[in-house]
């Protein structure tokens, strides 16, 4: 980065389904840029935009972050539109400490030290705009959004704002990002005919459900806290339905900060359509540039302490950042669209509100904000009432010299003190123990080898690493271990497991829960800290992984945590129903459906799962022809038995599984839609296969020893030889390999107690014996000259192959770049050595 300049990244889609909002906000941050570097810049540095477009879709916004923040080294990130593409990048913000301004409004129930919420929260909007709605315009209300993050979140607070004051909810639906048809919305909302639609549709959807819904002439007002001016310019109204909508931000605010800023816009733009979003996007420039200028380094946490308390004249008034909780302090208006198609504001808050990210609803009372809580008090409450725990923690640190801002220290106390207070909180300093509460100290008395095991253990950490998790147990407990870090500070949680760890056996695995998965490797802690955030979201979840992996204990186990626990769990392994009976074998059929069909009919795998969790195996294998009477299903929450024309409601939690890369089917097979896809990825959680795993497989082998001894009756025990030949091996097969293995030795052993090498498959004691290749080496020879590696031997060249992949994270047009070689050519490797992918 050149001396005079300061890079920031800009992340907004102009393409696809939400650019329509989000080059307003695209637009909004060059100007900002521009009106900061006419007036000299940063202290005489220039502002320099790195302008990436997300393209409405979180993998894509992934790796463009990940690009500014390893190839661009921007100062911070602008950007996002949908909590999901916001959620995608906080990997890369955590792993290189980059802060995103986020200018849209947000759902609320997230506190990130890497990020700066320069918009609503949902207090802000909601708690004055539906008892408006209520007592203005009707007492009814249908919720339609689309099928993402926000608008389910927001959704409970609006359902709940409604009841609390007297009003009702005739209909809540939720449809796929993108969606242009509303035919049976439509019909729904004629049949109930509710007072009010209230509206959380982005992108597309937004005007075309707008425009149907006036094609139609309905009288139902809309009201909305997403849809502002960009959108209704689109829409083009013909005036005769009522449209609301409420923001902190109008363009007909009429003040001379705001003239001049719509006047700036128009010059530059050729328009003064500017919505909330780009209002607030233009703010983040501005709060970026004023913290840079108040701070002594454009590094991460001088920005972060000079935002705290910073206050901006914005076009809709004065703004402020908490000094706490990082989002801003912003006014609340409501606005109804006029003849001219712009908004008129019809109310607004007598001064700027506190924001609060986590909200709660005890009672109501039209435009009380003392009936909105932060975890059953207000913020101020709750430092009153953890007072002596914060006295107690600044009095253990004053004889720790540490350089660490106090909002830091207040966010990771605050963090232990919401999210653990049933755990045992201890805080580390220079390897020594600067605060316990009061579970960590009746801990550290029980089992202070434990305690003194795991904190040696930070003694030897090194890396980048902010947050990983430990499993450890002894005879008579089993703890999960979550350690934060934050500057030079370790916050260290003990969690007691609710009972013994691996209590469910080969014949017992429909209670299973994630607490019974064995393994303490960090990746495989991670997927199970996943796998308890799935089973307390209703949304569909996708187990990537290769074959053997666990998938199906993962989704039973996530079934068994959830709400639907006392519901069936129906596993269907779609690679294993013939082509023709999927249809019969999913949705069921009627009497005479078919030849051979039962009589009274049958009723599928859906029916029979309605209330629980449908787990949909291998789903990578499906035919493609029926995936779009599978998404017909998904999208529309019912079926029709095959034969018949009556449709049965649906309530089923789906899990799908596949050891397939289905981003590649859809790119390059054509196997797989992308809108099924899509449909089903809404929450992702992957396997690591058991070669990266292999700190676990002396656990593995123990619980596969101890449950054949309860078949055999024999007790047996690996030999350290054995042992270490088994961590040399590669596991294509994974879990179910090792299983198979440890079976067959046991059985070959005899009535010798212990396991030697000689027990054990062929392969893999050949496997041992391989001539092993300095993996540099390797590469660098292999990268000279691709011909080289005709002169190896076959199981050196799929080696060599696996781990190029390996290296590559999976990734094809990497791995084939790197070896020089075409995708087609490195596929048919992959194929002639049996690599899956």
């Amino acid at each position: 980065m050149k001396k005079q300049e300061l890079k920031v990244g800009i992340l907004f889609s102009l393409t696809g389904t939400t650019s329509i909002t989000e080059i307003g906000q695209y637009q909004a941050c060059l100007l900002a840029i521009c009106h900061i570097n006419d007036r000299g810049g940063i202290n005489g540095k220039m502002l320099i935009p790195i302008v990436e477009d997300a393209g409405s879709d979180p993998e894509i916004t992934y790796q463009k972050a990940e690009k500014m923040a390893i190839r661009d080294q921007v100062t911070a990130i602008i950007g996002c539109y949908t909590a999901a593409c916001r959620k995608s990048v906080i990997p890369i913000l955590e792993k290189h400490n980059i802060l995103l301004f986020y200018p849209t409004i947000n759902e609320g129930g997230e506190q990130h030290p890497n990020i700066f919420y320069s918009n609503s929260t949902p207090n802000q909007q909601l708690i004055d705009f539906i008892p408006w709605l209520l007592h203005n315009v009707g007492t009814s209300f249908y919720l339609l959004g689309s099928d993402y993050i926000y608008p389910r979140e927001i959704n409970k607070i609006i359902r709940r704002l409604v009841q609390e004051n007297g009003g009702s909810i005739y209909g809540e639906h939720y449809v796929p990002l993108g969606s242009q048809y509303f035919h049976k919305q439509l019909n729904e909302i004629r049949s109930t005919n509710p007072d009010i639609i209230f509206s959380t549709l982005v992108g597309d959807s937004t005007i075309n459900y707008y425009q149907q819904h006036e094609e139609l002439g309905l009288p139902q007002a809309i009201a909305s806290n997403v849809t502002g001016e960009t959108e209704i310019e689109a829409i083009n109204p013909n005036g005769k339905i009522d449209y609301y909508s409420c923001f902190s931000y109008f363009n007909s605010i009429d003040t001379a900060q705001n003239r001049k800023f719509l006047m700036e816009f128009k010059r530059l733009y050729g328009t003064d359509t500017v919505s909330s979003v780009m209002e607030s996007a233009y703010n983040s420039v501005f709060l970026l540039a004023e913290a840079l200028k108040k701070g002594y380094s454009p590094k991460t946490e001088s920005i972060r302490q000079a935002l705290a308390g910073l206050s901006f004249e914005a076009p809709q008034g004065k703004i402020m950042v908490d000094p706490i909780n990082q989002h801003v302090w912003l006014n609340s208006r409501i606005g109804k669209v006029n003849a001219a198609g712009q908004f008129t504001i019809i109310w607004e808050s007598d001064q700027i509100i506190s924001p609060i990210p986590f909200l709660e609803i005890e009672s109501s009372s039209r435009n009380n904000q003392e009936n909105m809580v932060l975890t059953g008090k207000n913020l101020e409450n709750k430092i009153i009432l953890h007072l002596p725990f914060f006295s107690e923690l600044n009095e253990n640190l004053k004889r720790h010299p540490i350089l660490i801002s106090y909002f830091d220290l207040i966010t990771d106390a605050f963090e232990g003190l919401t999210n653990g207070q049933q755990d045992s909180l201890l805080i580390i300093k220079n390897g020594e123990i600067c605060y316990l509460n009061q579970n960590a100290l009746m801990l550290k008395k029980r089992k202070a080898k434990l305690v003194e095991s795991v904190l040696q253990e930070l003694t030897f950490e090194i890396g980048n690493k902010t947050e990983w998790i430990l499993r450890r147990d002894d005879k008579e407990e089993s703890f999960e271990i979550n350690i934060k870090r934050k500057n030079s500070l370790y916050f260290v949680y003990f969690k007691s497991l609710p009972r013994p760890l691996h209590r469910y056996s080969f014949n017992k695995r429909s209670n299973i829960t994630t607490y019974d998965l064995i393994g303490s490797n960090e990746l495989f802690l991670k997927s199970v800290q996943l796998a308890r955030t799935a089973a307390n979201i209703q949304a569909n979840t996708l187990l990537l992984g290769e074959s053997g992996t666990g998938k199906e204990l993962f989704a039973r186990a996530i079934h068994n945590e959830s709400p639907r626990k006392h519901k069936p769990f129906i596993a269907v392994n779609c690679a294993a129903i013939p082509k023709e009976l999927i249809n019969s074998e999913l949705f069921g059929y009627v009497d005479g459906a078919f030849t051979g069909a039962k009589k009274g009919g049958s009723p599928g795998k859906f029916e029979i799962a309605n209330g629980g969790t449908l787990f949909l195996d291998e789903i990578g294998d499906m035919p493609i022809e029926l995936q779009s009477s599978l998404l017909r299903t998904l999208q529309e929450k019912e079926v029709v038995r095959i034969g018949g024309h009556q449709s049965i409601p649906l309530d089923v939690r789906i899990i799908a599984a596949t050891n397939k890369n289905l981003s590649q089917e859809i790119a390059f097979n054509g196997s797989f839609r992308s809108d099924l896809f899509y449909r089903l990825n809404v929450f992702t959680i992957e396997l690591a296969p058991l070669r990266l795993r292999i700190d676990d497989i002396s656990a593995l082998c123990s619980y596969y020893l101890y449950e054949f001894k309860g078949l055999t009756g024999q007790e047996k025990v690996l030999s350290k030889e054995t042992l270490s030949i088994l961590k040399q091996y590669n596991w294509p097969g994974n879990i179910r390999e090792l299983c198979n293995a440890i079976e067959r030795a046991s059985y070959l052993s005899g009535p010798s107690v212990t396991i030697l090498p000689e027990h054990l498959p062929q392969e893999i004691i050949e496997y041992s014996k391989r001539p092993v290749l300095n993996q540099n080496d390797s590469f660098n020879l292999s990268i000279k000259s691709i011909h080289d590696i005709k002169e190896i031997n076959y199981e050196t060249e799929r080696d060599f192959y696996l781990n190029a992949l390996m290296n590559n994270r999976g990734n094809i047009s990497k791995t084939a770049k790197e070896l020089g070689i075409s995708r087609t050519t490195l596929y048919k490797k992959l194929k002639d050595y049996q690599i899956q992918t």
